[in-house]
């Protein structure tokens, strides 16, 4: 039994396909390229203006920044924050605080301040002031 070691020739009609499925594979990478990098680009302005602030916090809800603890005698790497209540939401002063420690300053599961149904919106709607 003999193995044949002949390669097949492409024929003279396949160079034209193919030229155009490589310069086709190209314009998509090239394409795909200039997406990813404006997306990279985007996520890092997007990642200055958050290290930028002050007190910088994924929450739904605005703030008041009430003391930065960079500027204490011994500084810390945390802010004690007041959580502006939303629009139709009344805070009672007299009830006990609602203070949420989270070391991620908000970015995990400690406050889940993304939503109303969160830990600081159901506090906010029973009229607890709430600190971060």
């Amino acid at each position: 039994m003999s193995v044949s070691t002949d390669k097949a020739a492409i024929s003279g009609d396949a160079s034209p396909g193919l030229f155009a499925s490589a310069l086709e594979y190209l314009v998509d990478t090239g394409q795909r390229s200039v997406l990813f990098l404006d997306v990279m680009r985007q996520r890092g302005l997007q990642y200055r203006e958050h290290i930028a602030e002050t007190a910088p916090h994924v929450l739904n809800y605005a703030v008041d920044l009430i003391i930065d603890g960079r500027t204490l005698q011994r500084p810390v790497n945390y802010a004690l924050v007041r959580v502006t209540p939303p629009s139709g939401v009344e805070i009672d002063n007299r009830r006990r605080p609602f203070v949420v420690i989270d070391p991620r300053a908000g970015h995990g599961p400690g406050i889940g301040g993304f939503k109303a149904d969160s830990e600081i919106g159901v506090a906010m709607k029973a009229g607890h002031p709430c600190y971060s």
